[in-house]
């Protein structure tokens, strides 16, 4: 359906409804003068077929009038929340946009009790209002939380201190006091609710009939509600009432929506409600939201006689924008994301918190209280009431501390004294201090303590380690026992982390920006320390202390198991929050990993599935787990948090799917807003199956997809990112690599369970972190894994030998038909290596050309984006479709079908097109004769970001397109 001429004419000044087809224009209040006051409260109007156009405009002018201030103001606060600082200073076309943050509480960020200033100046350019604008605005932030990830819930009142002028040929002069509460999510807004407060204004200047007056409401309420459904459909309603004292009309009418303008489908028009305006004696005008062919809500009425006789009148204004109001204002995409409801619940932890700094925490179980050291003495706080019970000065400055078991003893280190301190507990008596003495190694001077721990069972039995000098070292009362644990890989400052996993057994990690490696340490009471294994590259990303689940061990990034000697998996936060977590906690009762960065990111311990996430406005490294509390120290204060507060919360499913048609696109199709890492489609089942990443929520699974909905019918959940899929020949199984776990799963495909692992191994010191594999049944083999090496794999081990791929990294692998023959590509080179029971051997090395991401396999061909494959049999490249001029520098997939000898081609193109909309190329071609279809371009509903991964053809003549951020479902363009 083409765009609405009507409503194109209103974009051109959204407040002048003169502008919007018929109605004459007129100076207005003009160049920023005050409004005149209002007029003295007028006894009603009688509507009638004569003034029904002006009543209707002047109580929809004000309705959307308040919208269009509401998004004028909040779009430069968020422009403020993506920056993350406290002002904004930019160029807008003639003017200038100026938004300062009063940090009223000092606390360097937006929070309730701030207040935003907005101004604009000299004719800046406004893109929600989509004109030119001048004037200031302020907004009283009455309550700002965040919601999840990147998600803010600000309510506040924005008020105009003097005139607000819009327009360049028409101008409009606004006043006004508002209460506004809108939903921030990444980056773009929805208004929730606007209304007058009890002691606020609002002026418009609404021009009606070729008259400019000035109009005051005295009652203003927008509401909107979306509701999502699991089918990806989202209902909504929109409330609107106002009551005003009009000067043109000369009495007041009161407006509003009954019933409330309603559909199916936050992206489509109302297919029910209307807007009323009663005067006096129930006479009334209404603008009805009735969907006809053109799709605009042309049914204007008036009833003057206040009988509920309607009769239709000529209004060649209202209508238009009245939809103006519901399609641009309340439901653009250029201006809001896809709506939803604020979560169910509220996933933002609130804290019991205890003003106090402190550098480090311990849990006393017995006496059930929780110790922390601070910059000048040892603290005890109840953790039930957080009050600091009693305190201890020390001399020095205390750091890290342990606690015996027994509770007896008191471990803290003295930071700037190089010494540790004993105390008795739960006297709470300071005791001797030891010193520790210089490191061994030279330069580094005394001994600062990482970590310290008392060995179970013990009181005196004092582990610890210091970050300068890479040591992990044993003191028996105070006295250093012989043997050390020191230079583990390198002689630069990195920390190391350890944890008793029974009271002669240590898991540590020597955690440095190269060669990071996990060991098992034995304690032995009267000699010290001594490595009983290694674990090579297995750690990394350690900010915190070690942690110990059901088995694995938690470094801040990867998780390794030490009887397997493999990474267990990566817990990676999402791209909102840090690069890294800062902490980890293990709550081994209930087998659930609590991750904090920017908040608390929930895992499962046994799948290592993301299942919830909640807010805790900060990021800690300080951090302790007791038996029913999460404790972060942050600047200045130790926040309490419920652990059985931390529940499941992440939806069930993710991925928001729209059913796009008839809008601004012809034909239909479905859009699903996940960034998928690779699918797969499998014919006999007619599924396709798509692997979700880590930090997405209900990341590390694999979707399983009904093809012809999008429709995500079941989830399998995996211990990583799965990151190359592949089906097996028989159809029953699906392999997938984990990122960066140096594993490969099989999942059988009748029952969705993961059933056998495969352990990729090391190379030298290094995991193996498999880039991509394909599947073989030569030497007993089930698959080939190229990253910087090729490997044949079986029965969960590597068979023979692994082989070093001659060029750069490869990219992809595939097999022949026959298992025999393995070919690897990357962007220089094309390798050829012989598969048999000894494994992998290189053969011959052919120049390749700077070929996409993603090729796709067909028998003994693989084929490529710019229309070529590659011949595993002659082991030549040769073109065979001949493709239209795709945009420029595009990238081009390729997606062969599995019930044709056709291809199909994909890009995104057209990235200039109108409203920031985006377009799917898509073209198809017969490689036996060369045949090439015409090009086929459909509007993306959504900017598609990126470029395309993958074009899988599926069932029902349709074909799914994957980008970096979404999957879209089309038709397949014909031959």
């Amino acid at each position: 359906m083409p765009l609405r001429p009507a409503v194109l004419t209103c974009w051109l000044s959204v407040l002048t409804l003169s502008a919007c087809g018929g109605g004459g224009g007129g100076g207005g209040s003009g160049g920023g003068t005050q409004p005149p006051p209002p007029p003295p409260p007028p006894s009603g109007v009688v509507v009638t077929t004569a003034n029904a156009a002006d009543v209707v405009t002047v109580g929809a002018g004000l309705v959307e009038a308040g919208v269009q201030l509401t998004l004028a103001g909040v779009n430069p606060i968020v422009e403020v929340l993506n920056d993350g600082g406290l002002s904004v200073s930019r160029g807008c076309g003639g003017g200038t946009l100026n938004v300062t943050v009063v940090d009223n509480d000092m606390n360097g960020e937006l929070s309730a009790g701030d207040t935003v200033d907005v101004d604009y100046v000299g004719a800046c350019f406004s893109g929600p209002l989509n004109d030119e604008a001048t004037g200031s605005m302020r907004f009283d932030v009455t309550r700002f939380r965040k919601e999840t990830g990147n998600s803010f819930l600000l309510d506040g009142t924005l008020s105009l201190p003097g005139s607000f002028i819009v327009g360049q040929l028409d101008t409009v002069s606004v006043s006004a006091t508002l209460d506004v509460s809108v939903i921030v999510r990444r980056g773009a807004f929805e208004v929730l609710a606007i209304a007058i407060p009890p002691a606020g204004e609002f002026r418009a200047d609404i021009r009606a009939g070729g008259t400019s007056t000035i109009e005051r409401a005295t009652t203003l309420s927008v509401r909107r509600f979306v509701e999502p459904s699991l089918q990806g459909d989202r209902a909504y309603t929109v409330s609107a009432s106002a009551g005003i004292d009009s000067g043109l009309l000369g009495g007041d009418i009161d407006c509003s929506t009954v019933p409330e303008l309603s559909g199916p489908d936050i992206n489509d028009d109302p297919v029910a409600g209307r807007l009323t305006c009663t005067g006096s004696g129930n006479s009334a005008a209404r603008i009805d939201s009735e969907r006809a062919d053109t799709g605009l809500p042309i049914a204007v009425q008036a009833d003057p006689e206040g009988d509920g006789s309607f009769v239709n009148v000529t209004l060649p204004t209202g209508p238009a924008q009245w939809g103006n109001l519901i399609e641009r204002a309340l439901f653009a995409e250029r201006i809001a994301t896809v709506s939803l409801p604020p979560p169910a619940g509220d996933p933002l932890l609130v804290p019991e918190s205890l003003a106090l700094a402190v550098n480090q925490l311990v849990d006393a179980p017995v006496t059930n209280r929780v110790i922390a050291t601070t910059d000048t003495g040892v603290v005890e706080i109840d953790p039930a009431t957080m009050t600091v019970t009693r305190s201890i000065p020390l001399a020095g400055s205390p750091g890290a501390l342990a606690l015996s078991d027994d509770e007896s003893l008191l471990w803290v280190a003295l930071d700037d004294r190089s010494e540790i301190q004993r105390i008795d507990y739960p006297s709470l008596i300071a005791g001797p201090s030891f010193p520790l003495g210089d490191s061994y190694l030279p330069g580094f001077g005394p001994r600062d303590v990482f970590q310290v721990e008392v060995a179970p069972g013990t009181t005196d039995l004092v582990v610890l380690s210091t970050p300068n000098a890479v040591e992990i070292l044993a003191y028996d009362n105070g006295v250093l026992l012989p043997e050390t644990i020191d230079d583990f890989d390198t002689a630069l400052p990195s920390p190391r982390a350890f944890v008793f996993r029974d009271p002669t057994t240590i898991v540590a990690v020597d955690d440095t920006s190269t060669g990071a490696a996990a060991f098992r340490l034995i304690l032995d009471p009267a000699n010290g320390l001594s490595i009983d294994q290694e674990f090579p590259g297995l750690s990394g990303r350690l900010v915190g202390k070690l942690k110990l689940g059901n088995g694995n061990a938690f470094a801040t990034g990867r998780v390794f198991n030490e009887a397997t000697g493999s990474v267990e998996a990566l817990l990676e936060p999402a791209f909102e929050q840090p690069t890294f977590y800062s902490d980890v906690q293990v709550d081994t009762s209930t087998r659930r990993v609590l991750a904090i960065g920017g908040g608390v990111d929930v895992f499962d311990e046994d799948t290592f599935a993301q299942v919830g996430r909640y807010d805790t406005s900060g990021v800690s490294s300080k951090t302790l787990l007791t038996g029913d509390y999460l404790f972060i120290a942050r600047t200045g204060s130790v926040d309490r948090y419920l652990l059985g507060d931390l529940q499941p919360n992440l939806p069930a499913d993710p991925c928001v799917r729209t059913d796009v048609g008839g809008l601004w696109i012809d034909g239909t199709y479905v859009q699903q807003d996940c960034g998928f890492t690779e699918a797969v489609f499998d014919a006999g089942r007619n599924r396709l199956y798509a692997g979700l990443p880590n930090f997405s929520e209900r990341g590390n699974s694999i979707a399983v997809i009904d093809p012809a909905t999008l429709e995500i019918t079941t989830w399998v959940p995996l211990n990583g990112t799965p990151k190359s899929l592949n089906l097996s020949a028989d159809g029953a199984a699906l392999y997938a690599i984990l990122d960066e776990t140096s594993k490969v799963i099989e999942v059988d495909l009748e029952t969705l369970v993961p059933t056998d692992v495969t352990i990729l191994g090391f190379r030298l010191t290094q995991p193996v972190l498999g880039d991509d594999l394909a599947l073989t049944t030569r030497a007993g083999a089930e698959f080939v894994v190229a990253d910087n090496e090729v490997g044949l794999y079986g029965d969960g081990n590597l068979i023979g030998s692994r082989s070093p791929f001659t060029g750069a990294t490869p990219d992809q692998v595939f097999t022949s038909t026959d298992g025999g023959t393995a070919i690897t590509r990357d962007f220089d080179n094309i390798a050829v290596f012989s598969v048999d029971a000894g494994g992998v051997t290189p053969l011959s090395t052919l120049p390749g050309e700077a070929f996409p991401r993603r090729a796709e396999q067909r028998g003994d061909f693989f084929y490529e984006g710019p229309g070529t494959r590659f011949d595993f049999v002659s082991q030549s490249v040769e073109t065979v479709c001949t493709l239209p001029p795709f945009a420029p520098e595009v990238d081009i997939r390729v997606g062969p079908d599995r019930g044709s000898d056709l291809l199909f081609y994909g890009a995104i193109g057209d990235r200039n097109s109108f409203l920031g909309r985006q377009t799917i190329d898509l073209v198809a071609c017969d490689p036996v004769s060369g045949t090439v279809g015409a090009e086929v371009s459909v509007f993306a509903f959504k900017v598609l970001q990126g470029q395309v991964t993958q074009v899988l053809p599926v069932s029902g003549g349709r074909v799914v397109v994957l980008t970096d951020t979404h999957m879209v479902l089309l038709d397949r363009p014909s031959l």
